[in-house]
Order: C-alpha cells, then structure tokens, then sequence
C-alpha cells in the first residue's frame, strides 16, 4: 500500500472518530437572513444553547458602500432561558422600490448572567457573537 493512500486512510480515520462540534452561545438557526421585498418582513429563531439564561443583543449593521437604513427589527434585546428559542423578526423600510439586492449585516450576541457571591474572585468571561449576512431581495 502506498504512503499517500496510508495518509488518507489514517486521516479519514481521525475525521470519524473525532467528536461533533458543539455551539455555544447564542445559535441562529441559518447562516443567512433573507428578507423579500414582497414581503416586507422576514424572522430567523436563534436558539441559546448555553446551560444559564442570557441577554441575546440584535444589532443591525450597514456596509460602507451602503448606508441607507433599509430594515429596522422588531425588539434589539430578550432574555433568552437556556435552551429556549426566540424569534427576531426584521421588517423593511424602503421608501422606494428595490432595483438591485442589497446587503446588510446582523450580530447575534448572548450575554451571560453575572453571578454575584460574597467572594472578591476576578473572573472572565467570554461572549461568541454571530455575524451574519442580510439579503434584501427585490420584487
């Protein structure tokens, strides 16, 4: 057997026997919004797959090259228990039709319950965001 196909086998090995990969944080259940003009809205769930509640923060950002405050969301922030889902809902707001697409962005951030004891221990914590692409599709 030659040495190429040894290093395949034994690496196709490792895949298989490695564990799955486990989220944490804040989980939107898509890796990309896409809202349609004709419908004027569109939702995503995003799911805390954290063991504790935490504050799920939606923030809407604009690119750049494309300024114009096209979509507004319904609530930027919910307690979210863990395991539970929330809905974010995005509505648009074109003052004319759209011609093109266009591209925007959401950030998805869980933040953590501080825990408050007696003791004066530093902790730090860590919070993942989740970046995402919003597609506005014209009519």
């Amino acid at each position: 057997m030659s040495i190429l196909i040894r290093l395949l086998l034994s690496a196709g090995g490792l895949l298989l026997s490695g564990s799955a990969a486990q989220a944490a944080g804040m989980v939107p259940e898509t890796s990309v919004v896409i809202v349609n003009e004709a419908d004027g809205e569109a939702t995503i769930t995003v799911r805390n797959e954290d063991p504790t509640p935490a504050l799920l923060l939606v923030t809407l950002q604009n690119l750049p090259e494309d300024l114009e405050p096209l979509l507004f969301l319904s609530q930027p922030a919910w307690r979210v228990e863990a395991g539970e889902e929330q809905r974010v809902r995005f509505m648009l707001r074109a003052t004319a039709p759209l011609q093109v697409q266009r591209l925007k962005r959401v950030i998805f951030e869980g933040i953590q319950q501080q825990k408050l004891t007696g003791e004066r221990i530093a902790k730090v914590g860590v919070s993942v965001r989740q970046n995402l692409p919003v597609i506005i599709h014209p009519k």
